[in-house]
């Protein structure tokens, strides 16, 4: 099964375990938590995983709040559907914690809570999710790393490629250059060389703010 290797930036490991990972990405539609799930899937798949990425509404909203899944495994995957218990829980924008929509998930025992939010921010925020015991939790401003990068697409940054940058170096793998190789072949145009950029800056940069 798929190794999930949990790691603080000095690459100490903290958790090793084998399971069926299931992820779910929070964010507002437009945001691009569904591309999210899909390209973090392509980048699994690279390296010999199955994987199975899925959205809440089949369709992002955009302004409203959307759950995206992703389940890898290194065997076929026989579940389907949503779930809402996870192993991780993605928040592509911090202002959904003011929304009701955050308490349908529970994260799993020695899972991961990682936020688009400020340095040191993100364990008041994750106190809001609920949690079967204890969890790690992780920021990185992938809204200021996506303006820096001119990520902004209808005055909206676009955090979903550098919050992979850092949930990659959370989890130990996939690896950076399967996550790019991942990129490339779902964007287009100009804004390629950016979002690169900026996973590679969003992996630099993920913060672990402890556990709670």
């Amino acid at each position: 099964m798929f190794k999930l290797t949990i790691q603080i930036i000095t690459s100490k490991m903290i958790i090793g375990r084998c399971i069926m990972l299931e992820l779910i990405f929070h964010g507002r539609g437009g945001q691009g938590a569904v591309t999210s799930s899909e390209v973090l899937a392509s980048a699994a798949s690279k390296e010999g995983y199955q994987s199975q990425a899925f959205s809440f509404f089949g369709a992002e909203r955009r302004g409203a709040p959307v759950f995206a899944f992703l389940r890898i495994d290194e065997k076929k995957i026989l579940k389907h559907g949503m779930f809402f218990k996870a192993d991780g829980l993605i928040v592509l924008d911090k202002g959904l914690f003011n929304f009701p929509d955050i308490g349908k998930v529970t994260v799993k025992k020695g899972g991961i809570i990682l936020i688009n939010t400020e340095k040191g921010n993100g364990k008041t925020l994750a106190t809001k999710v609920k949690r079967e015991g204890t969890t790690k939790v992780f920021s990185v401003n992938a809204t200021k790393i996506a303006i820096d990068h001119d990520l902004v697409l209808a005055g909206w940054p676009l955090v979903n490629m550098p919050i992979l940058g850092a949930l990659i170096k959370i989890m130990g793998k996939p690896s950076l250059s399967s996550l790019q190789e991942a990129v490339k072949e779902k964007l287009t145009g100009k804004m390629v060389e950016s979002n690169l950029e900026a996973v590679v800056r969003a992996f630099n940069e993920v913060y672990y703010e402890g556990e709670i």
